[in-house]
């Protein structure tokens, strides 16, 4: 059996200047939802910054320090590589990783399964994103991209390659173009939703997903701050509000 975990990450300073710079703030609340929820799996945070790896391991979480400064790249242009930084690390120290980011939120408990039923198939797997405007330099489906929210990485020989990648096509370039474009390389370009399902992610769904889950198989879902406060509430009975939510799913 191999050695497998759910990861995040945290970068970036307390400072809102502008959305770039505002992360780490808006993190703090998806952070307080993912201790009070119940259903949140067991997960290491791969981290930025001494202070805070600090503030996270006061928390009570599993830390792992991947640079003292709080940010490496350009908080403007190229602060989603800090993000592709992290999976590198979590795919040198397991097996398989799924990233979530911090609004991915559990609204069940982990299937005993979920592994075995991850593990199969495609060594990466990404939701595939329909934004509004084109993304991707496709011929066709340019507006549909591998989304960076939840992501599967089994073996750690990706992310050098995928770094890679994203130095030589043109900095800066957001950490899900990226992905979309290694994923599709693996095939030789893209090929069509169609074929792409079997790079899609187990029970996990995003709203503009392009492939919905059965209820029954949903178990976690990406959802907006201002949901994420609703779930939060005054902090108690945080597990009856999830219920309720998931149950109108």
């Amino acid at each position: 059996m191999g050695k497998y975990s759910f990861i995040h990450g945290l970068w970036g300073i307390y400072s809102n200047k502008n959305n770039f710079w505002s992360r780490l703030t808006k993190c703090e609340t998806d952070i307080k939802l993912y201790k009070l929820n119940p259903y949140s799996p067991k997960t290491v945070v791969y981290i930025f910054g001494e202070e805070n790896f600090k503030h996270m391991s006061d928390l009570g979480f599993d830390c792992r320090l991947i640079d003292k400064r709080p940010y490496v790249w350009d908080m403007e242009k190229e602060q989603y590589r800090h993000k592709m930084e992290i999976w590198k690390a979590g795919a040198e120290e397991f097996d398989a990783i799924t990233f979530l980011d911090w609004d991915c939120i559990a609204l069940k408990p982990i299937p005993d399964n979920f592994w075995h039923v991850i593990n199969q198939g495609e060594p990466i797997k990404s939701p595939l994103y329909m934004y509004r405007q084109k993304r991707v330099n496709r011929p066709n489906d340019a507006r549909k991209v591998s989304s960076a929210s939840f992501v599967y990485i089994r073996g750690k020989e990706h992310m050098p390659a995928m770094i890679e990648l994203w130095e030589n096509t043109g900095r800066p370039l957001k950490e899900e173009y990226t992905l979309t474009l290694y994923i599709d390389n693996i095939d030789g370009g893209w090929k069509g939703i169609g074929h792409y399902q079997k790079y899609d992610v187990p029970f996990y769904e995003m709203t503009r997903g392009i492939y919905p889950k059965e209820k029954k198989d949903l178990v976690f879902g990406h959802y907006s701050s201002g949901v994420i406060q609703g779930l939060i509430g005054k902090d108690k009975n945080v597990k009856d509000r999830i219920d309720k939510w998931a149950e109108r799913l």
